[in-house]
């Protein structure tokens, strides 16, 4: 079942009249007088120094409220984000929405006494999240980074892209989630990393870290990425393996122990067949009378 686009804070276009845009204005100034340099900076996390990479998206992450931290005053940069700590993020993304409570919960290991337990249901309830095939959420688990490529696309409401490339050297075409992880990348939420030779991975089936989330949100959110739709994936072919020279032959007297016939039987077998006689009953094993 599509689900519709959820709102979120993408950028709109709107026309407005001169007189309503001078009051916007003179709004949106006043405001911002007001605001307390540390909101609209986003909080500072003692692990997250200013020349981090990703310091401008985990910044905006905690002035959009979707993050405060940890009560240390850290962030965690590396750490892996759950599948609930997600719901979270998300639902603070889309604006806290009103959520109606069901009286029992959609998933058999969420209940209604646990944290994130709104959060949870919210996910359910727009389908961004159907859970497991077990009725599980598996709120503990950290979250892939190939499911929060399916997490983000539902959320966009763009369940219907279908990718016509393969992008990433480890996503194939018959992936899960190949059409989400194309979709992520077209809309530059992600490049994945470097494989060398022009080549990109995608590893899905990783963790992703707190940072990283960061990035991905913050692209989703602002539309700030560079898309990915081409890549110029060259890698140098294998070379073809040589076939070992003809050596003299031998006969089992020639080694002091199995193990040394056995080597030079491997060496020269199957290229030129069992020459030597090493193996007189086929079996694989040369001279095996040797200690």
């Amino acid at each position: 079942m599509n689900m519709p686009a959820l709102t979120h804070a993408r950028p709109q276009h709107l026309k407005f009249a001169r007189g309503a845009l001078v009051a916007i204005v003179l709004a949106v100034m006043a405001s911002l007088i007001a605001m307390p340099p540390a909101s609209a900076a986003g909080k500072k996390f003692s692990d997250v120094p200013s020349s981090h990479q990703f310091r401008t998206e985990i910044s905006w992450l905690s002035a959009q409220g979707i993050t405060t931290g940890y009560s240390d005053g850290t962030f965690r940069p590396k750490s892996a984000v759950t599948r609930e700590a997600f719901a979270a993020f998300l639902y603070r993304l889309e604006g806290s929405p009103k959520v109606s409570l069901p009286s029992k919960s959609p998933f058999k290991d969420v209940k209604s006494s646990d944290k994130f337990y709104k959060e949870i249901v919210w996910l359910a309830k727009t389908g961004i999240s159907t859970g497991w095939a077990d009725g599980t959420f598996r709120p503990d688990i950290a979250i892939s980074r190939e499911a929060m490529a399916a997490f983000l696309n539902r959320a966009a409401g763009d369940t219907n892209w279908r990718g016509d490339s393969v992008l990433f050297t480890d996503v194939s075409r018959s992936a899960k989630f190949y059409d989400e992880i194309d979709w992520l990348a077209n809309e530059g939420i992600t490049t994945g990393y470097d494989a060398g030779y022009g080549c990109r991975e995608f590893k899905p089936t990783d963790a992703i870290t707190r940072e990283a989330m960061a990035a991905f949100v913050y692209r989703y959110d602002t539309g700030k990425g560079t898309p990915l739709t081409s890549t110029n994936c060259s890698p140098p072919k294998p070379s073809a393996p040589s076939t070992p020279s003809l050596p003299a032959d031998r006969d089992c007297a020639d080694f002091a122990t199995h193990a040394q016939a056995q080597a030079w039987f491997l060496k020269y077998y199957p290229a030129y067949g069992d020459f030597a006689r090493l193996d007189a009953d086929g079996d694989g094993k040369a001279c095996e009378t040797l200690p």
